[in-house]
């Protein structure tokens, strides 16, 4: 997760381009640390904001807004799930400035399914990286560019649905 106003604009932004999921993630990173009663305020915030977008764009799914997991718990979940076939037979793609694989250079091997993990401000951690490399995930890079964590993961997101989407 991010800070609260970009977190905002990530979440208004990924419903009007898409997403049917978001899942907030705690990484070692985050700059937020929300415990107890803040964790509820800021999800009753944030299905608001999801609401607000699907008026927005026209959307008639309202897209599923997750209960705020670790690092850790969310990836062991590629793990055990043998039942949801968007999270078993998806394409799992992680932004990372180190990859070698571009966007537009990717193979997909579900074009119907993707689950894009997005790092935090600075991004996640080398150990958190290797860790989703060996739960599945394809590390991918968006061109030669630094992006912010907000630009990224849009930016990422509008070129999978134009790229494999319904653009």
């Amino acid at each position: 997760i991010c800070t609260n106003e970009k977190m905002d604009w990530i979440i208004q932004k990924a419903v009007e381009v898409g997403v049917n999921r978001i899942q907030p993630i705690m990484t070692n990173r985050c700059i937020v640390h929300l415990h107890g009663e803040k964790v509820k305020k800021r999800a009753e915030h944030w299905q608001q904001i999801i609401h607000s977008a699907c008026e927005q764009c026209g959307k008639n799914k309202i897209p599923e807004l997750l209960p705020l997991v670790s690092y850790t718990d969310w990836l062991s979940q590629f793990k055990n799930s043998q039942t949801d076939r968007s999270i078993t037979s998806s394409t799992k793609l992680m932004l990372t400035q180190t990859a070698q694989i571009k966007l537009s250079e990717l193979q997909p091997n579900n074009k119907d399914f993707f689950i894009l993990l997005v790092g935090p401000e600075g991004g996640l951690t080398l150990s958190e990286e290797k860790l989703a490399i060996t739960t599945g995930f394809i590390p991918i890079r968006l061109g030669q560019r630094t992006l912010r964590t907000e630009s990224a993961g849009l930016a990422a997101l509008a070129s999978i649905q134009a790229l494999w989407g319904d653009y």
